[in-house]
């Protein structure tokens, strides 16, 4: 039918005396999204600047910088992804072990999503994804750096920077192996913009609900927190149950949705207050006040006998289990790291709980004792701060490094 009309367009052009036009071509709405930034400059991020005389050969001793850690399910193996600066690690969690070291930046990495085999890592201006050590494409768009990263499924991808929310598509880069193999990169631009009002301040944090379909939860440092679709790009809810008793506008500063509950979220404030609300019906079932301030992460237990617990990270490198049923502390965990606790992860339908902090260690705790407190199971940790001291001990064959450390 379109060449049928171009040729009808060509002989009335003729018949009127009028020199023939190119037909203009209409370009998919993907194309268009990469035709925009094609002419700009590529980004930096691979452009390594190598010493003249050295190259580096293998680095250890590196295990977390503090970035919050980023958990992924593939198929019944679980992984954890931490960022060691310019880099991003992954690590199988039943043996807490490396399975590859992703490429050397140029820049460090300021954020980590998963999406499957994808690592979406958040950079100085760009937003990079990754199928192993193949990139797959550029999301640019940001006028400053993105600390905020959720997905909902494989269709959008949201990106914070302090008052801009972009989000984009993802099917705009190869998500799946076959895909990520055959997959040129290129640099997309956003699909569109998230218009936040002037009240609701930086975006700090977002979840997806299970079976909210194209919907996200996206939380501000004024306390708002609103319900938005991302495929159109519309406010569908403001929350006001948590703000309804208490006059001062305290930040949010995560969110957690419930994994086997649907329209549970645990919103975590800058006070140490947690409410558990009802997505639904706007509502606050539970309410709970950390008294070691600040709340860093969240997690919630799942698993057909466990117990309803809720765990809280806070500053001082402790974490808090929470009884849901009877509405208390049930334990208070010290000294887990020497270091505000960025990350808390409980594999699905297990007892066992992935912390990270900003002392470079990552550890798994598991919930196997009697009275149900957790106990350290693994862990892998390097030297929290500068290396001081260094020996070799053993014999040539089996010789060991030690290495101390602040």
């Amino acid at each position: 039918m379109l060449h049928y009309k171009v040729r009808k367009r060509q002989r009335q052009e003729a018949d009127e005396g009028k020199p023939p036009q190119a037909p203009k071509l209409a370009f998919s709405r993907k194309v268009q999204r990469r035709v925009q930034l094609r002419g700009e400059n590529v980004s930096t991020a691979l452009r390594v600047r190598e010493s003249a005389l050295f190259r580096p050969g293998r680095g250890i001793g590196a295990v977390t910088d503090g970035t919050p850690l980023s958990h992924v399910m593939l198929g019944t193996v679980d992984f954890i992804i931490s960022s060691v600066g310019r880099a991003f690690q992954v690590w199988e969690c039943e043996h807490m072990r490396p399975t590859y070291l992703g490429p050397r930046l140029n820049e460090k990495i300021r954020a980590l999503h998963s999406i499957g085999n994808v690592v979406i890592t958040a950079l100085k201006t760009d937003i990079v994804a990754w199928y192993k050590l193949t990139e797959l494409g550029r999301f640019r768009g940001h006028a400053s750096t993105a600390t905020v990263l959720c997905n909902v499924g494989t269709g959008y991808l949201l990106s914070g920077s302090e008052t801009e929310v972009l989000v984009w598509q993802l099917s705009d880069v190869g998500l799946t192996p076959e895909e990520a193999t055959s997959h040129k990169s290129c640099v997309h631009a956003p699909l569109g913009k998230l218009a936040l009002d002037a009240r609701f301040g930086e975006c700090t944090a977002a979840c997806h609900p299970p079976t909210y379909l194209h919907k996200l939860l996206v939380a501000g440092s004024s306390g708002c927190l609103d319900l938005w679709n991302l495929r159109s790009r519309e406010r569908v809810h403001s929350f006001q149950a948590h703000r309804a008793e208490v006059k001062s506008n305290c930040a949010i500063t995560c969110l957690c949705e419930a994994p086997t509950v649907l329209d549970l979220v645990a919103v975590g404030f800058a006070n140490g207050r947690i409410c558990i609300l009802n997505a639904r019906e706007d509502s606050i079932l539970v309410e709970f006040e950390q008294a070691q301030g600040r709340v860093t992460a969240m997690a919630f237990r799942s698993g057909a006998s466990a117990p309803a617990h809720l765990v809280s990270g806070a500053p001082n490198g402790a974490f808090v289990v929470w009884d849901l049923n009877k509405r208390r502390a049930h334990h208070v965990h010290e000294g887990v790291h020497r270091g505000p606790i960025t990350s808390v992860h409980f594999l699905l339908d297990q007892p066992m709980l992935i912390t990270g902090s900003r002392d470079n260690a990552i550890r798994c705790w598991i919930f196997d004792t009697p009275d149900g407190l957790p106990r350290l199971l693994r862990e892998r940790r390097g030297c929290p701060g500068p290396a001081r001291h260094m020996a070799f001990y053993g014999t040539d064959r089996d010789k060991e490094l030690i290495v101390g450390g602040a």
